[in-house]
């Protein structure tokens, strides 16, 4: 049985890498790939540029800075702060086959809890003055999180988005919305 030392993997790319540099054709191909990387960078600029979403995704959280904001208090679904709050959250909220949405109205605004207030008694219902666990849970869960749906007009059609608001911070000072096309 003979001893032959295969070389190691190393030696091998090294000797693999000498032959090629020395040809003709390892230049070609070196050619090639620099080209074909510029080719790539450019396209991927362009492609950058073209659909970039011109703002900045904090917007799209905050709310602190809108004059119609209270700190302390949750906006509703129908207030000013939550309607812009959701123009932009669905127009930033780009496609990459379909392109960007733009928001031409806000229809038809609908609070969740304002409904299911309504069906347990209205406004006028009896508080209980020994309310059980989960009734105060309730009540902490209604002044930190509102869930709306809004019909939007916008430029691919008529649509209904679920959204909902929650504080951000403990000061009470910022927003935060999110929102998911309805079924």
């Amino acid at each position: 049985m003979s001893e032959t030392n295969s070389p190691s993997l190393i030696a091998r790319l090294k000797a693999r890498y000498a032959a090629n540099a020395a040809s003709p054709e390892g230049a070609r191909t070196r050619k090639a790939a620099m080209i074909g990387t510029v080719i790539g960078l450019a396209l991927l600029g362009g492609y950058r540029l073209w659909h970039r979403s011109g703002g900045d995704p904090a917007l799209i959280t905050t709310a602190h800075a809108d004059p119609g904001f209270v700190q302390g208090q949750l906006p509703t679904c129908d207030a000013p702060t939550a309607q812009q709050l959701l123009k932009q959250a669905v127009e930033a909220n780009t496609s990459l086959i379909l392109g960007p949405v733009k928001v031409h109205k806000v229809g038809q605004i609908t609070d969740y809890m304002a409904f299911v207030t309504a069906l347990a008694g209205g406004p006028n219902a009896k508080v209980d003055p020994n309310p059980d666990a989960t009734m105060l849970a309730v009540r902490a869960n209604l002044q930190n999180r509102r869930s709306c749906a809004a019909q939007l007009f916008t430029s691919r059609g008529q649509h209904v988005y679920n959204f909902s608001i929650v504080w951000t911070s403990d000061a009470k000072d910022e927003v935060y919305l999110e929102a998911q096309l309805g079924e």
